[in-house]
């Protein structure tokens, strides 16, 4: 396999035991192959030597399916598009593509691949297949199984097999017997009970508890041996998944979202079934507590609705299906007019109360968290208002708060209720809770799980739903294939309580491990390791025996790009837990440059000194020699193309705007533009002076983001009092780096409500622009095209102008622009890898996180890249080996008004 996929390390341990479940493994080895040909030759090895395999995609799933106490393998870099096949829509993909990867790789082809997971950002086709996975839009799309036509997998004996479709009585099936004679023992238990199986399966839309026998049932009375039907939900308990060929559709043209307010809860039920006639994509219900829960004044809605549904087509023209919609409405009292949507930003909108509950009830008990244990039930969809009025009973007897949530189309409900897991008396309320909870859902003809999967915390019902005669099926069918329990044990065919191995450390944390986060950390992208993700780092960084020494990789992946914080369903930023960290181990040359910038002259003459050895690296003959003298501190690449300090700041060469007297502007230059060669600051100058704006440059310090990265808080706190003073008095204040707007923004976390600087930063917050946006509200710009030549246009959406939700406002400027070609660029939203001093001393793996940005610029093609932020423009311009390649906004705009800058 390789020393680097090969791990055993602490740290890599700790993050790898445990998944978005309730639950801890103690793993003693992680795998995580890049070549399908390794992978066969470590399992055969493994397996000959009784050790077990858990094989873990993106860890999404919330059963403990990726969970183990012996080898993990992480089959996340195989993860590559074999081949596709337009014509029979078909495609071929190893395990670990990501749903989300795979569907914007088939979208310029015009097709997708149904299922739709609400993890589809990050979940993996593995994870997928082993869970039978499906979403919000199943009513209309179906589950994964149906969509699958061959698996390549590893038999737990270690051979290779290929899942796939036997014709009854043909050649084919007679050479698998041969070969394979456990499957023709599968097809005999199977054969001779199928009346059995019929029976004891629930009727339901959507079934993923246990082995999927009855679709093999249904399709040996078409006459075919359906293999991939007993291994698709099978959570690797039956098999190793290596690849698998997929079934596609066209892609929808367009979407329809209808958002409906019942007075009623119980008309949910009749409604859903006059709705399931207009044959739509979706139908999500959301009941009348979980609305009060969330904030029915948040998302403007009604105190009478005791229920809402979102309701989504995709068949257009939409006309005819609005009226016959709401010809049916006409029988039900609603609680105001329905809304019907077709612009997608209104759509997603109307999805923002579903998407709130689990946030919110993370908010509301520092201790008690919505994990998931009971929530995956499908019942008839007739059914669902009696086991919502259950639930919503069960809940207020036990004084819980609870989101309850569905894909009512197909019967299925997501219950989310409130409990500390961590104590016993929350075990002993959970265990009754889950007891009654089944009890309930099997005596509605329902299903323990729809979805998500059995993995650890439902197989002690799988009995209980069957019975005994088929369960015993499942259970032979596992000791033929499996006979030494080595596939994922403990998993789907177990009687282990559901109790047993929880975490009970993480689940009063606020990171609910759902792992959102990794699909969009930059660390992650280039090592595909959970050691080095956002949510890895959460139980590194929290490990009781965490050691800086042995964990000193894992505290140097982190960019500190609050990607994670922005898309972490409950407003987690994992950086705070990695600075807290790195602030327990500062270095000498740390504790320097940091006492230095806290005086701002001293730090303006260091910065200076070091541009004479900059511009000495800049003879050819030199660099090698002063690069090899660096190195113990900073790898200096050969081929860099490293930034210029000026030899005046930025304040000395408009020192007529450091008298702040009266002056109605402020700008918070930062020290890139003040310090390096730049046209950012004199165009922003040039440009508001030229509109009548009295502008200033006011004492600053650093902003302190820095100074955070490196968990100097003391200091960040010391910079930012110093700037709230120095900034309070303006009524605007603009900025030209989004890290340092980022930064200024964030400065009330800084201070306890109460304290005077607390209402100081917020009243400075309230006044801080990005330049784009100021322009955008207060200048009415006139442009000088004389001479001027059209130009394409992309733009890079720098991290912290996200967090601090400005881009748009950006992307309005510049399509606004005269003679701009706008030209959108695929990984925009994407961290350039730069993150202040992240490229200098981790040099190659922030050119890895640039990648693909390379082949999306040549994609794009653009004259120009224009970004915010001066870090963003210096990655650019190292990376593209081109200075002209991209310059801060301001800039081009100074430039179309005629400015001399």
């Amino acid at each position: 396999m390789g020393t680097n996929n090969v791990l055993t390390s602490q740290p890599v341990l700790e993050a790898y035991a445990s998944d978005a479940s309730i639950y801890r493994g103690n793993p003693r080895v992680v795998l995580i192959p890049k070549e399908e040909r390794r992978l066969k030759e470590a399992v055969k090895v493994l397996l000959a030597n009784g050790h077990s395999i858990t094989p873990r995609g993106a860890g999404t799933g919330l059963a403990g399916g990726a969970v183990g106490d012996d080898v993990i393998i992480d089959l996340s870099r195989l993860n590559r598009v074999i081949r596709c096949d337009t014509l029979k829509q078909t495609v071929e993909v190893q395990s670990g593509i990501v749903y989300e990867k795979l569907n914007r790789y088939l979208a310029p082809l015009k097709l997708f691949f149904p299922p739709d997971p609400s993890s589809g950002d990050t979940c993996e086709i593995g994870g997928m297949l082993g869970n039978n996975s499906s979403g919000a839009r199943s009513v209309k799309y179906g589950t994964t199984r149906e969509y699958v036509e061959e698996i390549n997998l590893i038999l737990p004996d270690g051979r290779p097999f290929t899942a796939r479709d036997y014709k009854l009585d043909s050649s084919e099936i007679k050479d698998l017997f041969n070969n394979y004679p456990e499957f023709e023992k599968i097809y005999k238990l199977i054969d001779g009970n199928r009346e059995e199986i019929l029976a004891s399966y629930p009727r339901v839309k959507k079934n993923v508890c246990g082995y999927d026998l009855k679709t093999m049932v249904e399709k040996l009375e078409q006459g075919i041996f359906a293999l991939p039907q007993l291994f698709v939900g099978s959570e690797g308990s039956l098999g190793l998944f290596i690849s698998a060929r997929l079934r596609l559709l066209p892609l929808p043209k367009s979407k329809m979202t209808c958002l409906i307010l019942f007075k009623h809860l119980a008309d949910v039920g009749h409604a859903t079934l006059d709705f399931l006639e207009l044959k739509p994509a979706g139908l999500e219900l959301i009941d009348g507590n979980t609305l009060d829960l969330i904030g029915r004044e948040r998302f403007d809605l009604p105190p009478s609705a005791e229920a809402m549904l979102i309701v989504e087509f995709d068949d257009p023209p939409f006309d005819e299906t609005v009226e016959n919609l709401k010809s049916f409405l006409c029988k039900y009292e609603l609680s105001g007019e329905p809304v019907f949507e077709t612009d997608p930003k209104r759509q997603a909108s109307l999805w923002d109360a579903r998407k709130a509950i689990v946030p919110t009830l993370y908010r509301l008990d520092s201790e008690a968290r919505p994990w998931g244990f009971i929530e995956d039930a499908a019942v008839p969809s007739e059914n669902m208002p009696e086991f919502i009025m259950f639930l919503n009973d069960l809940f207020r007897r036990n004084n819980l708060t609870c989101g309850i949530f569905g894909h009512i189309g197909d019967g299925n409900l997501h219950v989310r209720p409130a409990i500390n897991l961590s104590t016993l008396e929350g075990q002993k309320l959970a265990r009754n809770i889950y007891d009654q909870t089944y009890e309930k859902i099997f005596e509605l003809g329902g299903s323990a799980t729809a979805e998500h999967g059995d993995g650890r915390l439902r197989a002690e019902v799988i009995e209980q739903q069957y019975g005994h005669r088929v369960y015993n099926l499942f259970g032979r069918i596992k000791e033929l294939l499996d006979p030494e329990h080595l596939a994922n044990p403990d998993v789907l065919v177990s009687k282990k309580s559901f109790i047993d191995h929880i975490d009970v450390e993480k689940v009063v944390r606020e990171c609910a491990a759902c792992g959102k986060c990794n699909a969009y950390c930059p660390s992650y992208a280039v090592n595909g390791c959970e050691n080095m993700s956002a949510r890895g780092w959460v139980r590194v960084m929290l490990a009781g025996d965490f050691n800086a020494a042995k964990s000193a990789r894992e505290l140097d992946g982190c960019l500190n790009c609050k990607n994670c914080a922005m898309v972490c369903p409950a407003g987690v930023d994992v950086s705070e837990y990695v600075t807290f960290r790195r602030g327990e181990t500062r270095t000498f040359w740390g504790n320097r440059i940091f006492n230095r910038m806290r005086d701002p002259i001293k730090f303006e003459n260091m910065v200076k000194l070091n541009g004479l050895f900059l511009r000495m690296m800049d003879n050819r003959l030199m660099r090698p020699l002063l690069s090899l003298a660096s190195s113990p501190l900073v790898k200096l690449d050969t081929k860099r193309y490293l930034p210029r300090i000026a030899k005046k700041s930025l304040r000395e060469r408009y020192s007529r705007l450091t008298e702040t007297s009266g002056n109605e502007v402020a700008y918070f230059y930062g020290c890139a533009d003040n310090l390096l060669q730049s046209r950012t600051g004199s165009a922003l100058i040039a440009l508001l002076e030229e509109y009548g704006y009295d502008l200033a440059l006011p004492e600053q310090k650093c902003c302190g983001m820095p100074q955070q990265t490196y968990g100097y808080s003391e200091y960040e706190r010391e910079h930012a009092i110093y700037n709230l003073e120095s900034l309070d008095r303006f009524k605007h204040i603009v900025f030209s780096c989004a890290t340092c707007l980022g930064e200024v923004l964030s400065y009330p976390r800084l201070f306890k409500k109460g304290e005077r600087h607390y209402d100081i930063a917020r009243s400075v917050a309230s006044k801080c622009y990005d330049i784009s946006e100021f322009i955008l509200r207060h200048v009415d710009l006139k442009f000088d095209q004389h001479g001027q030549m059209p130009v394409k246009i992309s733009f890079h959406q720098p991290c912290h102008l996200r967090e601090a939700g400005r881009v748009d406002s950006a992307l309005e400027l510049i399509r606004n622009l005269p003679l701009v070609n706008y030209i959108p660029m695929e990984h925009s939203d994407k961290c350039c890898g730069s993150a202040g001093t992240f490229n200098v001393f981790h040099y190659k793996d922030s050119m890895n996180i640039f990648e693909p940005k390379k082949k999306a610029l040549k994609r794009a093609d653009p004259d120009l890249v224009l970004t915010n932020c001066p870090t963003c423009i210096l990655q650019y311009v190292d990376a593209m080996k081109s200075p002209g390649i991209a310059c801060h906004s301001v800039e081009l705009i100074a430039d179309l008004c005629g400015l001399d800058v």
